[in-house]
Parts: C-alpha cells; sequence; structure tokens
C-alpha cells in the first residue's frame, strides 16, 4: 500500500494571521476542508451554513484545534437575508477579507423525477445566493 502523502501546513504556505473570512457552505466536505486550511493559516473563520447543528458541530472541532471559527446560519438565496448575515459577520470579525462562495445543492432524484421546485432551489442556492453574498461582501471590502 503506498503511504499517505503528507500535506505542509497551511501556515507554511501562506499566513493569513489578521484576517477575516466566510465559507459558505462550511460545515461539510470541501467548504469544512477548506475552513480548516484557512484557519490553520491563521485567518479567523466564520461557518456560514444553513445547517445550525453542522455549523456548530464543524466550528467546535476547529476550535479543539485551537483554530479561531466561529459557526454563522444563513440560508443564502434570500437577498435581505444575507445582508444581515454580512452585517453580522463583518461585526464580529471586524473586517471582511475572504470569501469561498462554496455553498452548493443538488437534489439527489433521477432527473425525470426533478420537479421545477427542486430546480428552482439549487438555482437559487448554487448562482443566485453566489451573487448575493459576492455583492454583499464586496460592498464591506469597498468600504
Amino acid at each position: 500500500m503506498p503511504s499517505r502523502r503528507e500535506y505542509p501546513a497551511a501556515q507554511e504556505l501562506i499566513k493569513l494571521t489578521g484576517k477575516g473570512a466566510l465559507v459558505t457552505g462550511g460545515a461539510v466536505g470541501i467548504g469544512y476542508a477548506i475552513a480548516y486550511r484557512l484557519a490553520e493559516a491563521g485567518a479567523r473563520v466564520l461557518i456560514v451554513d444553513v445547517n445550525a447543528e453542522k455549523a456548530a458541530r464543524a466550528s467546535e472541532e476547529l476550535k479543539n484545534r485551537r483554530y479561531w471559527v466561529e459557526p454563522l446560519v444563513c440560508d443564502i438565496s434570500h437577498g435581505k437575508v444575507v445582508e444581515n448575515m454580512v452585517r453580522e459577520a463583518a461585526g464580529i470579525l471586524g473586517s471582511i477579507d475572504i470569501l469561498v462562495n462554496n455553498a452548493g445543492i443538488y437534489p439527489r432524484i433521477p432527473l425525470a423525477e426533478m420537479t421545477e421546485k427542486d430546480f428552482d432551489d439549487v438555482i437559487s442556492v448554487n448562482l443566485k445566493g453566489t451573487l448575493l453574498c459576492s455583492r454583499a461582501v464586496s460592498q464591506k471590502m469597498i468600504e
């Protein structure tokens, strides 16, 4: 069996000390891995997720490694909700320097069974959510 490749710690590659980061969909999978590496590099990370329990669990796992991480619950498919989340995030972090638009959904059903609502939900999170987060965060970055 081949040996597992060891990766250098993020702080050896890049230093993000003092930077504030939002990771949407950061509670599991790729989003969690991104949140982990940003925190490892020194960033203050907010794990933004629609699932409060998963966001809290992911944050606790990273806090146990002594990283600065907090959960923030948000359904990114609604403009006013995103604006409020970004305002709250800026208050918590002081500044938002990094946005990772990772959140995405897909129904685990055959295409023939997909409804218009299923498709609208995918578009609302995967496309519209990315726009809403980018727009709100860019306005804070400009400020």
